[in-house]
């Protein structure tokens, strides 16, 4: 969280300069993500616990595009990387998709695609999602 702090003067920076700032990771990630880790080593709600601390340190941002891809689909489109990394476990997954659904159904600036049609497809919508909120 303290990295998360430090992005986020970064961003405020950019922004009192009149920058638009895209990430490719923000808070949400960390908390469908680490969520699903603690699950069950954490005693207590993970998921809020998370999600309010990295609320009080981020910036909530204008617009956030969530890809989304049933995780077997996501499996097996990088099934043939020489080696996987311990979070690209099915069982594991699925606790990060439903995290994200969640984390969809909490927050209105969630925009979902859907991330199964074709690669020029997904960009043609994010696009426009970032046009329609004059980003």
């Amino acid at each position: 969280m303290a990295d998360r702090a430090q992005h986020t003067l970064e961003i405020q920076r950019l922004l009192k300069k009149g920058k638009v700032v895209v990430s490719d990771r923000y808070y949400h990630s960390t908390v469908a993500y680490q969520a699903a880790y603690l699950k069950d080593v954490f005693e207590g709600d993970a998921f809020k616990w998370l999600l309010d601390s990295n609320l009080k340190i981020s910036i909530h941002p204008d617009l956030t595009v969530l890809l989304v891809i049933p995780p077997e689909l996501g499996l097996q489109r990088i099934k043939s990387r020489a080696k996987l990394t311990r979070f690209e476990k099915l069982d594991f997954l699925m606790q990060v998709h439903a995290n994200y659904q969640k984390l969809a159904r909490l927050d209105r600036s969630i925009a979902k695609v859907d991330a199964t049609q074709s690669l020029g497809d997904v960009v043609t919508e994010v696009l426009c999602l970032a046009r329609g909120r004059n980003l």
